[in-house]
């Protein structure tokens, strides 16, 4: 993971890697991967605990994100309990981003399936994400 924040984080650096590793394994596939210069980089250690939802990360991490959970949350009568496909896709449009999660495992396996978090699902559904 740790390799991958680089490549994504430093693109002229991560590019210069994949040519060489390219080079090395002859295999010229490598060096014609592009690299994204423009995403926003958001890595997180789920182990941390430090957010409840996974949509409290991208709120407080992305560039626009407050704006985001603002307009999520001023939604009055039609806000939902979990942020809709549409808002997300707007806000990734605006800037892409790559997500990083460390522990997602660990963090999964600790949410309930009662009902009562909106958003949880309990660790019999896990298989469906790996």
């Amino acid at each position: 993971m740790a390799a991958l924040y680089h490549l994504c984080t430093d693109t002229a650096t991560g590019n210069a890697w994949l040519t060489e590793w390219s080079d090395r394994l002859g295999n010229p596939q490598i060096g014609a991967l592009k690299l994204r210069a423009d995403a926003c980089m958001i890595a997180e250690s789920l182990h941390l605990q430090r957010y409840k939802y996974l949509w409290d990360i991208l709120f407080t991490q992305h560039p626009r994100g407050q704006w985001y959970e603002g307009k999520w949350q001023g939604m009055g009568e039609k806000k939902t309990d979990i942020p809709s496909y549409d808002l997300m896709v707007e806000m990734f449009t605006e800037k892409p981003t790559i997500l990083i999660l460390d522990e997602f495992q660990t963090w999964y396996d600790g949410l309930t399936n009662t009902g009562s978090t909106p958003g949880a699902i309990g660790p019999s559904t896990s298989s469906r994400f790996f």
